[in-house]
């Protein structure tokens, strides 16, 4: 599940691997750091409901579903977002996340 609206163009790795280079990635407050904040958790969570179906309710979720999902989401939260700076950095994301 790659996605480049994070920027993020890695190979997953072990998770407290993963923990550092997130804490280590997402210190700041401009919008590209502040949406990968909000990415990690909303992830997480759809894949946690994702494994939940699987098991309680034998329901296997498609992958892709599960990623459009995730953006959907990460993209109404940002769509909330009325007070933004109109950087050109900020218009990109905008523009990335399908916004503007």
């Amino acid at each position: 599940m790659e996605d480049s609206r994070n920027h993020v163009g890695r190979a997953p790795m072990r998770w407290d691997d993963e923990n550092e280079w997130f804490n280590l990635h997402s210190k700041g407050g401009s919008m590209r750091k502040c949406v990968l904040k909000l990415s990690l958790p909303t992830a997480i969570y759809y894949i946690w409901r994702g494994r939940n179906a699987r098991i309680f309710q034998h329901k296997r979720l498609d992958p892709g579903s599960l990623a459009a999902t995730v953006c959907n989401s990460v993209r109404d939260a940002l769509l909330s977002w009325r007070l933004l700076n109109s950087s050109q950095g900020n218009k990109d994301i905008c523009r990335e996340w399908s916004i503007l």
